[in-house]
């Protein structure tokens, strides 16, 4: 009887313990972390507005040459994700510009200037706070654009020589956006800057003018794709 009683006590500690473990939820599985370097690439549009003065003649002539582009290159980052749902990061990426050239005359005259976009960049912290896989994140730092341009004649009329000019100017860039990892690894992003490239004076003796002023300010709209390693 004594050994019955054993056997018994034995197999409901048994089932007692089966049961408990059946019970017990599983372990979540671990959540996505956005912590992480990473590389894409990304496509967009730019609206550029731009400001080209000769400021030497009377009254000022002005031209104003919208010279808006798509965009293609690539980019690189890393992020870093806190236990408080708060992620930094800082990203940096580099682009060409297509479709990439406008012309405009000068306010009293047959002639004008025409801008050329050849290529930019820029480097950015990055402030976000992610749901899960999505993350909306405000962003801000340095960029950079080359271009150049000149005269043309834009009616019958003369074209002021010499007036042309080439540079790299650095300016600031703030804006916001989102990313959504769809996989562990595979993230997309789309985000809107604005840009402030300043004023710039190139001597152009030549022109009779100097020095031409040339203000160049950039929208941008941008979608890009990365790999999170």
């Amino acid at each position: 009887m004594r050994i019955a009683l054993a056997i018994g006590m034995s197999l409901l500690g048994m089932g007692t313990a089966y049961a408990a473990d059946v019970l017990e939820p599983a372990a979540a599985a671990p959540s996505f972390s956005w912590s992480g370097v990473y590389v894409g690439v990304q496509g967009g549009f730019s609206w550029v507005d731009t400001s080209i003065t000769l400021p030497n003649f009377a009254g000022g002539y002005e031209a104003s040459p919208s010279p808006n582009a798509f965009t293609l290159g690539g980019q690189a980052g890393y992020r870093y994700q806190f236990d408080n749902n708060v992620v930094l990061g800082v990203e940096g990426d580099l682009y060409s510009y297509f479709n990439k050239e406008d012309g405009a005359p000068f306010n009293f005259s047959a002639s004008g200037e025409s801008v050329t976009l050849n290529y930019g960049g820029s480097l950015r912290g990055q402030v976000g706070y992610f749901f899960d896989r999505l993350l909306p994140y405000v962003t801000g730092g340095v960029a950079f654009i080359d271009y150049s341009g000149g005269g043309i004649q834009t009616f019958p009329g003369p074209i002021y020589p010499g007036a042309d000019f080439s540079g790299t100017k650095a300016g600031w860039t703030v804006g916001a956006g989102l990313a959504y990892a769809f996989t562990d690894h595979f993230i997309a992003n789309v985000d809107y800057r604005y840009t402030d490239f300043g004023s710039t004076s190139f001597d152009t003796p030549q022109a009779g003018a100097g020095s031409t002023e040339v203000n160049l300010k950039e929208n941008a709209l941008k979608i890009g794709f990365s790999y999170k390693f």
